[in-house]
């Protein structure tokens, strides 16, 4: 259960809701139409704008725990690669957390501020998972080592092939001819496989 301050919402609007999956410039908190933080299945952390953590909606208790243990510390103390809700950055932000079954994850999350100027102020973190993708990322980052320093040896020994060919052409006997050349034979027909 979200445990939230009674100055605080415990709902967005519709739109609002929709927008979590992508970084939000202003939330309609006074919408007609209200859809409960609970709903949402992306971990979500409301905090004053001191930064003291007002409430979590399931998501967020499933990935942190209880909001006993939470409700009343700094948002730093929970997502410690995140700004404080008034301090200036960016409103996305990427770190790592351990969740509550000790997996390391990636994330993302959004910081959204309501009614900053105001004493109902308070700021919406939302986050994200972005484990798989930065595990994608990993494999891509590897993949493409991988290849360059394949090309990079096979080109090597067609290079100084080529280079044996040009220097000493005129010199080099049949038998020597066709030694420097099966090495660069065989490089093509590995890099065409």
């Amino acid at each position: 259960q979200c445990d939230m301050n009674r100055d605080e919402p415990e709902s967005l609007s519709t739109e609002a809701a929709a927008s979590l999956d992508r970084p939000m410039v202003a939330v309609a908190a006074r919408s007609t139409q209200r859809v409960p933080l609970e709903v949402i299945r992306a971990p979500i952390v409301t905090t004053s704008m001191s930064g003291s953590i007002t409430g979590l909606n399931t998501a967020a208790v499933g990935l942190l725990g209880s909001p006993a243990l939470w409700v009343g510390r700094g948002i730093q103390e929970a997502l410690s690669f995140v700004p404080e809700p008034g301090a200036p950055g960016s409103a996305n932000t990427q770190g790592t957390l351990v969740d509550l079954t000790g997996r390391v994850l990636d994330v993302d999350v959004s910081r959204t501020l309501i009614d900053p100027g105001t004493e109902q102020g308070f700021a919406v973190y939302v986050v994200h998972d972005i484990t798989a993708h930065a595990e994608v990322g990993r494999l891509r980052e590897q993949l493409l080592y991988s290849v360059a320093h394949e090309l990079r040896g096979s080109l090597m020994v067609l290079d100084n092939a080529l280079e044996i060919l040009e220097a000493e052409f005129l010199t080099l006997s049949p038998g020597e001819f066709t030694q420097i050349l099966k090495p660069a034979r065989r490089t093509a027909r590995r890099m065409r496989t």
